[in-house]
């Protein structure tokens, strides 16, 4: 079941870079979820509104890893599923704006992505960075906000936990990366140092500690949602191309699943804590 965010296009500047058929900004699945914790996915979408005309990029462009997390959504609604969470993921792509950077940073609206040059995000205007920031980026984190503030009354401390995918080299760098799993943390070792401890009870499992991607370095949502409230958090990040099927987000989700549960089910995880 999904709560979605599509309010009535209005003539606020907010709406102007959307039309009606466009898919809402972000959804909520499983909004009666019961889980002291939320889920949220970043990079879930590689929509584009109609107006945009794609960012001049072809749809082979927008099917790579540089326009979403391929398959990230789909293991987060599995996790979901089983745990009675809710999950919030973003309604667009990435390319738009990234709603895990900060809006200052250089690659918060990236003119080009892993060599591919993005048209649509050349020259632009402090006006229209604004735009897409209000229209994409805080319509998202606040969405994140709001349920976050509903946990804390009826369950009160939460806990955040986002899932994302990477893939196993980038063009420019031509380096590939080992792990099949990677553990994102900023502030806290709640989640994240009990979780690296039963995903490496499975020698066959290759563990990323922050790396390819650091939540010290470049997770935006954990440290504004989470980190900065000294609540437990974790950033999961899944190799795209083990989860680019049913078959492989099943697997993934149920390793997660029996990773997770024990670490979830601490008595002590769900309060406040700074580092």
């Amino acid at each position: 079941m999904y709560t979605s965010a599509m309010q009535k296009i209005s003539d606020s500047k907010k709406y102007q870079l959307l039309s009606a058929g466009d898919p809402p900004l972000w959804e909520l699945y499983n909004p009666d979820g019961k889980a002291p914790f939320l889920l949220v996915c970043e990079h879930a979408s590689n929509a584009i509104p109609e107006k945009m005309k794609s960012l001049g990029l072809s749809h082979k462009e927008l099917q790579r890893h540089i326009a979403w997390d391929i398959g990230a959504k789909e293991v987060a609604k599995i996790l979901a599923d089983h745990f009675d969470a809710k999950l919030i993921s973003a309604g667009y792509s990435r390319l738009l704006i990234d709603c895990n950077r900060p809006i200052k940073d250089e690659t918060s609206i990236p003119a080009v992505s892993d060599g591919t040059v993005i048209p649509g995000n050349s020259n632009l205007t402090e006006e229209q960075k604004k735009q897409r920031a209000d229209t994409f980026f805080w319509s998202y984190h606040n969405a994140i906000s709001a349920e976050i503030k509903k946990l804390r009354n009826t369950s009160g401390v939460p806990a955040i936990i986002t899932v994302h995918s990477f893939c196993s080299g980038l063009a420019v760098h031509g380096k590939s990366r080992p792990w099949l799993i990677d553990v994102m943390w900023k502030r806290a070792v709640r989640i994240d140092l009990p979780l690296l401890d039963q995903m490496r009870t499975r020698p066959e499992m290759i563990v990323g500690d922050n790396e390819p991607y650091s939540g010290r370095e470049s997770h935006y949502t954990i440290g504004a949602h989470a980190g900065n409230f000294g609540f437990p958090h974790v950033g999961l990040e899944i190799r795209q191309d083990l989860i680019s099927d049913k078959a492989g987000c099943e697997f993934w989700a149920d390793f997660l699943v029996k990773t997770l549960s024990p670490v979830l089910e601490s008595t002590d995880l769900y309060k406040e804590e700074f580092f």
